[in-house]
Order: structure tokens, then C-alpha cells, then sequence
């Protein structure tokens, strides 16, 4: 006899704070499905900023930080979704760090915020469109690693100045959000950013 198994990347949305859906985080971004059943309810748990007057219904998950900074992307397929950061040792006692509504409509929505290693962080999913009733679907993932080390001013990366075109590779990911900077209000920033600098000669 042959038996046979499917195995699907499937987590349940939950509905409270109390039953978050635990995700693992990885170094890359690794999608797992997450809908919002037309069945949820909006928590009562205080939400503040990205339209947070506006959510109809949210689920909840919540995940162990890996590494300095963390980066929660949710993807939905058919309604508007916001995104809610919260730490704390209890969901009685939640603390607010970011949140992000930067796409009206379907798309990716994401936030980098600096974490703490071996700290739980529990994430709230917000619908923002369609009517009580309605489903949303989409699907979600976390990465967390330790920052670059060009995550802040004070430790930019040193560029050479030459008379020709020389590229060097670098990236963003796990970057946080610069203190003490002002945000820039352009290209949809998200809040994870790397610094460069350079002395250009006479």
C-alpha cells in the first residue's frame, strides 16, 4: 500500500491577542497563508496611527525575534490590510512599537523595527475594506537577523570616490529604522534604512 501526504505552508488566522498564531522567523522571507476569515471580530486591544479607525475586522499572530531587527511583510489578494506591531509580556499589556498602511487596496504591506533576541512580538493584521462579513486573503512572513553594520549615521559604510563607475553590494535587509532622523516622506519607506558616506576631493 502506498500512502501519500500533502503538506500544505497553512497557518490559521486567530482571532485574539490570547490565541496569536505562532510563526517561526527566518533569514529569508518564506510566505505562509494567512486569511481573515469573514468570521473575526476587531479586538479590543488599542490600536493607534495607519488608519486604525478604520479596521474592520484583524487576526493575530506573534513570533520569537532572532536577530536586532525583525521585518514582518503581509501580502493580501483582495482587501486592504494594515499592519500593527506590539510587544509585551502579556497581551493585558501590549506596547504599541510601529505600524505601516502604505498601499490602498491589495499588495504587499511591510515593517522593519529593531527587536531584542529571545523577545516576543505579537503582530496584528488589520482589514481595512469590505464590509463585516467579508474574507480577506493573503499570506504572511517574518524575517529576523542581526542588523548591517551600516544600520546607523554613526557607523556608515566609507564609499571611494573615483573617476570611474565601481559598485559594491550591500543591503537592507534586517535594516532599522535610523533614530533620531527624520523619516523620509518618499518611495513608500517602510522603515528599515543603511547609511553610506563619502569625502569628495577638490
Amino acid at each position: 500500500m502506498i500512502l501519500l501526504l500533502a503538506v500544505s505552508n497553512v497557518v490559521n488566522a486567530q482571532d485574539e491577542c490570547s490565541s496569536a498564531t505562532t510563526l517561526t522567523p527566518g533569514s529569508t522571507c518564506s510566505y505562509t497563508t494567512f486569511d481573515l476569515a469573514g468570521t473575526l471580530t476587531k479586538s479590543a486591544n488599542a490600536a493607534a496611527n495607519c488608519s486604525a479607525s478604520s479596521i474592520v475586522d484583524d487576526a493575530w499572530a506573534k513570533f520569537t525575534a532572532t536577530g536586532t531587527s525583525s521585518t514582518v511583510n503581509y501580502s493580501n489578494t483582495n482587501r486592504d490590510a494594515a499592519i500593527w506591531i506590539y510587544s509585551g509580556s502579556s497581551c493585558s499589556a501590549l506596547t504599541q512599537l510601529t505600524c505601516v498602511n502604505a498601499i490602498t487596496g491589495t499588495g504587499v504591506e511591510t515593517v522593519t523595527f529593531a527587536t531584542t533576541v529571545s523577545s516576543t512580538y505579537y503582530i496584528r493584521i488589520g482589514r481595512m475594506s469590505g464590509n463585516a462579513t467579508q474574507s480577506m486573503s493573503g499570506s504572511i512572513c517574518v524575517v529576523s537577523c542581526n542588523a548591517p553594520s551600516n544600520d546607523d549615521p554613526c557607523s556608515a559604510a566609507t564609499l571611494t570616490v573615483g573617476s570611474s563607475v565601481s559598485f559594491s553590494t550591500y543591503t537592507t535587509a534586517c535594516a532599522s529604522a535610523s533614530s533620531g532622523v527624520t523619516a523620509p516622506g518618499c518611495a513608500n519607506y517602510n522603515g528599515g534604512d543603511v547609511w553610506f558616506k563619502a569625502t569628495i576631493p577638490a
